[in-house]
């Protein structure tokens, strides 16, 4: 997932922070092909029910469920 984090905050030129070592080091596998928007790519990554996502100062927390 900090991979992942790392790479979305690239893209998308936000800052996104991991709150959790656990979370962090959680494998997820996905590729997005249409232009997704970061939402769209967080909500999908959430829906499996272990992740959530908040934004507070422009900065997106992302943590357990």
């Amino acid at each position: 997932m900090s991979d992942i984090a790392q790479e979305l905050s690239r893209r998308f030129n936000k800052q996104i922070v991991v709150m959790d070592e656990e979370l962090a080091s959680r494998r997820y596998f996905a590729i997005f092909t249409n232009n997704e928007s970061l939402e769209d790519v967080l909500n999908s990554m959430c829906t499996d029910g272990r992740m959530a996502y908040n934004e507070s100062n422009g900065i997106i927390f992302l943590q357990p469920n």
